[in-house]
């Protein structure tokens, strides 16, 4: 078994308890030198621009989905809280609306490598995620451009 925890949700893990409880259900789960692969999100990447929005339109078979995101950046705790609001058009005419809020936390990778060797893992790498990509995941390495960096660790 090789845990994942893909898509930002480590980041739903906004306490510090919560991650080490996290943490040390995934490495119980893990055979010795076992690796568990996650991604999540870096602060860098959030504190340069701590209120955003981002639109995003996609069209298949005549139903259009017009996505809003909307996020700000806390610089005290780290999160980001975000807004998604979705409109689906069919016919012309509005469908269905909803809207969803989050909370995710981001690390530094610093952090990040802190927290996992004082719960039992190694850090082997990080790597960075472009998530609008067709193949998000790659074995690049992280910049300041990075939103999102995938991490794989190993249970020590």
């Amino acid at each position: 078994m090789r845990p994942s925890c893909l898509f930002g949700t480590f980041g739903y893990s906004i306490e510090d308890d919560e991650v080490v409880s996290c943490l040390r259900r995934i490495r119980e789960h893990l055979e010795p030198n076992g690796l568990f692969v996650f991604d999540f999100w870096p602060v860098h990447a959030y504190v340069r621009s701590r209120d955003w929005q981002s639109v995003r339109e996609i069209e298949k078979g005549g139903t259009y989905i017009i996505r809003i995101m909307k996020g700000n950046f806390e610089l005290e705790s780290n999160i980001v809280n975000i807004t998604i609001k979705c409109n689906v058009i069919r016919d012309q005419k509005l469908f269905e609306s909803f809207q969803e809020e989050h909370r995710i936390r981001t690390f530094t990778l610093p952090e990040i490598s802190h927290i996992l060797k004082e719960n039992g893992f190694k850090p082997l790498g990080f790597f960075k995620v472009n998530c609008q990509a067709e193949h998000p995941y790659s074995l690049d390495p992280v910049d300041i451009q990075t939103t999102n960096v995938a991490c794989v660790a190993q249970k020590i």
